[in-house]
């Protein structure tokens, strides 16, 4: 977790296009980790320190998409928009169900 906090951190406030598109990839991997977590979770509410960990990681790259004009894989920009509002329970819930069917898995 501390992994990605600090990767979070680092792509914040980096500027140099090149070097963000490069940690992409990293970013990818962190999210499809936590999808899985919360794929082997039994309840949302085990699941919610997942949920907080993917709204983290949506904003920093919605920003990135919409701020910085980083362009992203269409799985990517599909994220964005699919888990841009986990401050609200009932998309918690229902994003639960789909990720407990692999419907959200990053290529």
């Amino acid at each position: 977790m501390e992994n990605l906090i600090s990767l979070l951190e680092q792509l914040s406030k980096e500027k140099t296009k090149d070097v963000i598109i490069k940690k992409i990839p990293s970013v990818v991997k962190e999210i499809n980790k936590l999808l899985l977590k919360i794929k082997e979770c039994k309840k949302i509410e085990a699941a919610n320190k997942y949920f907080d960990l993917l709204e983290k990681i949506q904003f920093v790259l919605a920003k990135l998409l919409y701020i910085e004009n980083i362009d992203m894989q269409t799985d990517l920009k599909k994220f964005i928009g699919d888990f841009d509002r986990l401050d609200d329970s009932m998309l918690r819930e229902y994003l639960f169900k789909e990720i407990k069917e692999n419907k959200h898995v990053l290529k």
